[in-house]
């Protein structure tokens, strides 16, 4: 964005619009860690802390103040991540060798991430919903994880727009491998047909990406994993033949 409105951040999701970036840059709060001890808050709140939307405890997040006025708040939002990718590309390679044909189309992109909204990476329990296997190593007293916090029931302290929901979305993806055979003319014409080819073909069949999304090419740059479905994988095998 070139001109618009100066400095002023647009708020539109968990992104912003404003002069000097791209549309849609990230509007996140911090981590600094998760808290382990009780006495860390206490000591915060007697030296005049305050939180929102509520005082954190043991196996919440601890937000950063990163403007340093002792609120920690929606005020503490920095921006980060790339919204749009920086590099786009695509691979097409074919190639024939005494009847044999083989076709593979590669693409992807780099330099892009995406923000993981919906169930699928809340930190509040919703009876009828499964959740992925990394919450087996939520915080508890007895597992003082440093990675996934402390799991509520309709509590959000742990679920506000930070860069804990922030991915890496590249990916490098075959979109389609093709491996065909054409018969010898001459055997064509022995069961009166003029080409015969026989082939397999895979889609989407290998992607490489650390999100832990369904599919790291969904488009919008805020990605809600409940409401998306998996890029299927299709494997098909067919005849061309001309008479």
């Amino acid at each position: 964005i070139e001109s618009y409105k100066g400095d002023y951040y647009e708020p539109h999701g968990v992104g912003v619009w404003t002069e000097g970036q791209p549309i849609g840059k990230f509007y996140l709060r911090q981590i600094d860690h998760i808290i382990q001890d009780q006495a860390e808050i206490d000591r915060m709140l007697a030296n005049g802390f305050s939180f929102s939307p509520s005082t954190p405890g043991p196996g919440d997040f601890l937000y950063k103040n990163t403007n340093g006025d002792k609120k920690i708040n929606d005020d503490d939002r920095v921006l980060m991540g790339n919204p749009i990718p920086l590099f786009n590309f695509g691979i097409n390679i074919g190639m024939n060798y005494k009847g044999f044909d083989f076709y593979t189309l590669m693409t992807g992109v780099a330099g892009v991430d995406k923000y993981v909204s919906g169930l699928f990476n809340h930190n509040t329990h919703t009876i009828g919903f499964l959740y992925p296997t990394r919450f087996l190593d939520q915080w508890t007293p007895e597992n003082p994880s440093t990675t996934v916090p402390k799991v509520y029931t309709g509590n959000p302290i742990n679920q506000q727009a930070s860069e804990y929901n922030l991915y890496d979305a590249s990916f490098f993806r075959f979109k389609t491998i093709q491996l065909g055979y054409t018969i010898p003319e001459r055997w064509a014409k022995k069961i009166h047909l003029d080409k015969l080819r026989l082939y397999v073909n895979l889609e989407n069949f290998f992607t490489f990406t650390s999100f832990p999304g369904m599919d790291p090419e969904m488009s919008g740059s805020a990605y809600n994993g409940d409401l998306n479905y998996p890029l299927l994988k299709t494997v098909s095998v067919g005849l061309n033949i001309n008479f």
